[in-house]
């Protein structure tokens, strides 16, 4: 039963991997623990997947977690006294005589416009094997029949909403009890008034679990009636090993928890018949009762490729019936797509198509149908979802910069497609995937084949209007800013949600504008703000406003002569463009340009901030040289600064180590900063512009472990410790006593300091997440 050799490590005891623990458990943070479906007794895990009447128990509890109050006598699973074992298709189950397994009587099947309760009899008076009957009206395929009644079968339990009850009175007394939640896969509790309600009503977790959570996430298994000659409590669900074991029409083998069975196929269950066996059947019919219940669900419309409501009476009915739009599309859509969802108009209408080519480039045309692309699926983040769920599930998604699939916890509603059920799932379908490039703005350039078009390595460059940037992970050819900024705009193509109003930089008239996107598509000049817009295409505190000409347009200008009005400067805006700006305060110490700074009594400059305003006459602004916000008066001319003196600026250095740009690593201008760069290499006995000897450094390794010198010095990435002279900040941070930062005004992104976050992530206080 279990492992008796003394390597073997008990429940709770250290461990470094899964063949440590004895049988049944697994190394998890260092402690061996009972996988899920086994019991912990005695310090080993036990197998608790023992069913009533069935052998190969040991302790109670076995038992107990399949049917609560169970026991094991003679190593066989008995039932609680008092009630008494039945034949099912899926298995033995145990019930109180008049009462379904669960949810009491108030689960039966009635007849039709009445209260009265629904009958079936067996063909042979003395043949009670499952599914050998007739009765319960037109639905004897989603019934069993067990002393008569005609009680919920496992497929149409665990395919219920969970249900309080009638609610009694104001002194009725609520009990916990568990339902199967078929959105999510996973049983959560909830309160039970202690009268009526339906199926879906589970005493404990575990039976919750292995009631549902074991069998064909929907629908009825494909039996195998000549199980039960043999063993008339057995199991009929068809067992199998690849899909040609069982009815390839309509089935396939799909695994749960361990077990390999013939599970119906999503498009049997969304087609015409909702996934029974016999005569085709009107969707939206289902018996009629006098009980005060109706509830508006959605069923998959085959014809018209969609989701439609109809009314649910309560009872009967079939498999192509869910509790929500979402719920309706992300299953029957899985007949058209394997994972994700298929592109829809607007109107709920599926994108139809039968190229690739008729599909957004991150979608591909799958049983006429826009169907995301692995690489789509398996490159988004990691989305946990919103909270709907009494409790968190376990998932897991796919990390596309190990390479790996990893479990995180589901809150159960929304979040991406990057979502399996398990780890072989994921692994299976994003295996082959190949990590997507992040860039600031836009998106990598992909070869023909669709691969990404590597740079960086063995000097492969990108192709003109295009930069090799490195992500902090791997390096990609990215849409320069040049490029995305002189793009004119592109509505894209139509996809859900549909047209929304976007952004894009004019760079005829030197300002954003905006525009109607149609939702998939389009080149990188399209923001999602004006804000966006602004700080990637044009220069940050360079020009606020610009002076405008009678045609109440930016004034052009050119650097070379004096084209712009007085008191007025000729800026660079764009790499292509120059406007002319009112003047500001620039502090350029390089230039040896600087505007006056209003002093505070300290002796220092002013700092400002929006609840410390200038005073009148001054304004706000960035020094892009002490990196702080400060008050400035523009002054009546240029001055050379007698602050840029080496003498001066020496003094200083200790006391502000962001005056001065590191002589290895450059900050740079706003406009270049968006481009990756590497450290320079500085030659042994080489030295820099200011004629100091600079340490040898080595450039950064490419992933193939190329590396120039070998004399490296350890560099230190934004956020960490340990940067001085011989081992400098890298990803564009700067050290201040002894830690690398980002520019204030920065973000974090993968040990790199941007001047934003590439899309779909977002800035959380300073680093994109």
């Amino acid at each position: 039963m279990f492992k008796t050799s003394s390597e073997s490590r008990l429940v709770g005891e250290s461990c470094r991997r899964n063949t440590d623990c004895v049988s049944g458990a697994y190394c998890e943070t260092g402690r061996c623990r009972c996988l899920g479906n086994y019991v912990e007794m005695k310090d080993h895990c036990w197998r608790s997947g023992v069913n009533p009447e069935e052998s190969g128990c040991t302790y109670d509890v076995q038992c107990d977690a399949i049917w609560p109050g169970s026991f094991c006598q003679y190593s066989i699973c008995k039932c609680p006294l008092g009630k008494m074992v039945a034949a099912t298709r899926e298995g033995a189950v145990c019930h109180s005589p008049g009462e379904c397994p669960t949810g009491s009587v108030s689960s039966a099947l009635l007849n039709r416009n009445s209260l009265s309760l629904a009958n079936c009899y067996f063909f042979d008076g003395e043949d009670r094997r499952a599914g050998k009957f007739i009765g319960c009206d037109d639905y004897p395929e989603v019934h069993e029949c067990i002393e008569g009644l005609c009680c919920p079968t496992r497929a149409l339990t665990c395919i219920q909403p969970a249900d309080p009850g009638d609610g009694g009175n104001e002194t009725s007394i609520v009990t916990p009890r568990w339902y199967y939640d078929s959105i999510t896969g996973s049983c959560q509790q909830f309160n039970y008034s202690g009268q009526g309600g339906n199926s879906n009503n589970f005493l404990t977790k575990q039976q919750c679990e292995s009631y549902c959570e074991a069998r064909c996430a929907r629908g009825q298994p494909q039996l195998d009636f000549t199980v039960q000659d043999s063993d008339p409590l057995a199991s009929l669900t068809l067992l199998c090993q690849r899909d040609s074991d069982c009815d390839e029409d309509r089935f396939s083998c799909q695994t749960r928890s361990s077990t390999s069975s013939c599970c119906p196929k999503a498009e049997f269950i969304c087609s015409e018949h909702g996934g029974l066996l016999g005569e085709q059947v009107d969707l939206t019919s289902s018996v009629s009762t006098t009980i005060p219940f109706s509830a508006g669900e959605w069923y998959w419309d085959d014809n018209e490729r969609r989701c439609r409501t109809f009314q649910y009476l309560g009872q009967g009915g079939n498999f192509n019936n869910f509790l929500s739009e979402q719920h309706c599309l992300g299953y029957c859509t899985k007949a058209l797509c394997p994972y994700g969802t298929p592109l829809r108009i607007s109107s709920g209408s599926l994108i139809e198509c039968s190229v690739s080519s008729q599909c957004p480039r991150s979608h591909q045309c799958v049983s006429g149908a826009c169907c995301p692309t692995s690489a789509t699926i398996c490159n988004q983040p990691l989305s946990e979802g919103v909270n709907c769920l009494s409790e968190e599930v376990p998932r897991f998604w796919f990390d596309s910069s190990t390479g790996s699939c990893q479990q995180f916890s589901y809150r159960g509603c929304q979040g991406n497609a990057n979502n399996f059920h398990t780890h072989r799932e994921c692994q299976t379908f994003c295996s082959q995937i190949e990590e997507e490039p992040k860039c600031v703005v836009g998106e990598a350039l992909r070869l023909e084949s669709g691969r990404f078009w590597k740079c960086g390595v063995r000097g492969v460059t990108c192709p003109n209007q295009y930069e090799c940037l490195f992500d902090g992970n791997q390096h990609g050819c990215c849409p320069t800013q040049a490029y995305t900024c002189s793009q004119m705009p592109d509505e894209g193509r139509s996809c859900s949600p549909g047209i929304s109003i976007r952004w894009f930089y004019d760079n005829k008239h030197a300002q954003c504008r905006s525009f109607s996107y149609r939702g998939c598509d389009g080149n990188s000049n399209n923001f999602a703000s004006q804000k966006d817009c602004e700080d990637y295409c044009v220069q940050k505190l360079k020009c606020p406003p610009p002076y405008t000409n009678p045609f109440e347009a930016p004034q052009f200008c050119s650097p070379q002569y004096k084209s712009c009005q007085e008191e007025h400067e000729c800026v660079s805006v764009t790499s292509s463009n120059h406007v002319c700006c009112a003047p500001q305060c620039l502090i350029i110490l390089e230039k040896g340009l600087v505007s006056k700074r209003v002093m505070a009594s300290s002796g220092e400059p002013r700092r400002c901030d929006s609840k410390l305003p200038c005073d009148r006459g001054s304004m706000c602004r960035f020094s892009e040289v002490l990196w702080l916000d400060i008050c400035c008066r523009p002054s009546e001319e240029r001055i050379v600064s007698e602050e840029n003196s080496e003498e001066s600026m020496s003094a200083r250095r200790a006391s502000n180590p962001f005056e001065e740009l590191d002589p290895q690593i450059e900050f740079q201008s706003d406009q270049e900063s968006r481009r990756q760069e590497r450290p320079k290499l500085a030659l042994k006995g080489s030295t820099n512009r200011r004629g100091n000897k600079q340490p040898t450094k080595c450039k950064l390794s490419y992933s193939n472990g190329e590396t120039i010198s070998d004399e490296c010095k350890k560099v230190v990435f934004p956020g960490e410790d340990g940067c001085d002279d011989g081992h400098p900040c890298t990803g564009q941070s700067r050290c201040v006593q002894g830690k690398c930062f980002c520019h204030p005004r920065a973000v974090l992104f993968n040990k790199m300091c941007y001047w934003k976050c590439p899309l779909s992530y977002r800035n959380a206080s300073g680093i994109c997440v």
